[in-house]
């Protein structure tokens, strides 16, 4: 077809048409090249990247002044954060560092817990190996979460008596908030508290090792605990852990045991000081809630009852490791209540016993004892 008549049926002029008709190829829109907008941030993520590898993406932007959109930052510190070459801190951490440092992680037991109402799951055991030594603490969690397994990491350097002057964390399997604020429950806050008691708090990045202290532990540990074991509760499963713990340090000879002594000595925190870490940790829930319909608050999972004097109430409720305390924002009912349940390690349970039920009369500040929930 000749070029007149393609350009008189396609109305184009007929110069347009020869271009199209000598063109390589189809015509389409080209963007002329322009750099990112991360482009003059790239040398500062790389460097804050280099000096801290597991420095969150926020923080980043908080330092850098990032301009931009933070799930545009995000995509560039996950795109330059693989370019990092992390330090192996073998070399610094072991011979250097002097007795009193130690290595924390979690280990998973193959067997399923009994944790009430016919329900059985797998709960995590937070490992505690002193660096020098080898002294082994364990404790089980109600859960990975953060909060749970620093509520039991407080239990263990309870069980020490000090708190390590460097504590080197493996963080996998740990489930840790998502937001930034965090309330109280993530590593931020963790590491202002150990950091007021002059602890360091460092972590075993992915693909790294600093020793075989945490790897031996589990190791062991998993020896000691047959595939088919089960435990009919966390008590058992607590007695198990203090059984093989016990047996693990019965084989040691008279020179570990003589390190361990000069390790323990070499703690913070003991009786003449307070160190933050031995404190109890922040509540890991902490809200203000109205009981349902039912006399009901949900709490951790469960259904916690709650009496009369709760009822179209504010209440703030708080929950550690072994405890929910149901408390009144004021004086309902006459006085002010705290209701006080074991916190059960089962899900979607309807619990209606407390422990303690403790009403303060408003008029006297007499404290009792008040029977049922």
């Amino acid at each position: 077809m000749p070029i007149k008549q393609i350009a008189h049926r396609e109305g184009m002029a007929p110069n347009t048409v020869r271009r199209l008709v000598r063109a390589a190829e189809a015509p389409r829109y080209r963007r002329s090249p322009r750099p990112p907008v991360s482009a003059p941030f790239e040398a500062r993520i790389l460097r804050l990247l280099k000096e801290q590898p597991s420095r969150s993406a926020a923080e980043i932007g908080r330092r850098i002044r990032w301009p931009a959109s933070q799930s545009l930052l995000r995509a560039e510190v996950a795109r330059l954060r693989p370019l990092v070459t992390v330090p192996v801190l073998r070399q610094r951490l072991v011979p250097e560092l002097a007795p009193g440092w130690a290595e924390c992680g979690l280990w998973l037991p193959e067997g399923p817990v009994e944790v009430g109402a016919g329900q059985r799951r797998r709960c995590p055991v937070v490992l505690m190996v002193a660096g020098d030594s080898g002294r082994l603490a364990a404790r089980a969690a109600v859960s990975s979460k953060l909060s749970d397994v620093w509520a039991a990491q407080h239990h263990l350097l309870h069980e020490w008596g000090g708190v390590p002057h460097t504590v080197r964390w493996d963080p996998q399997g740990i489930d840790v908030p998502s937001w930034s604020w965090d309330e109280g429950t993530g590593w931020s806050t963790y590491r202002m508290q150990a950091e007021l008691g002059s602890t360091t708090v460092e972590f075993v990045d992915e693909g790294t090792t600093v020793s075989n202290l945490l790897a031996t532990a589990r190791r062991y540990l998993t020896a000691a605990c047959p595939p088919d074991r089960s435990f009919t509760s966390p008590e058992d499963l607590a007695a198990a852990l203090h059984t093989w713990q016990e047996d693990f340090h019965r084989s040691w000879d008279p020179d570990r045991t003589a390190r361990w002594a000069a390790e323990r000595s070499a703690l913070f925190g003991g009786p003449s000081a307070a160190h933050p870490l031995l404190q109890p940790p922040p509540d890991s829930h902490r809200t203000r809630v109205q009981p349902d319909s039912a006399g009901y608050v949900r709490a951790a999972g469960n259904d916690y009852l709650v009496g009369e004097w709760g009822a179209r109430r504010r209440l703030t409720v708080k929950v550690t490791d072994v405890e929910v305390v149901i408390c009144s924002g004021g004086y309902h009912a006459g006085g002010f209540h705290t209701v006080v349940y074991a916190r059960s390690w089962a899900q979607r349970m309807q619990v209606t016993v407390p422990l303690r039920h403790e009403l303060i009369e408003p008029s006297s500040g007499v404290r009792r004892e008040v029977d049922g929930p």
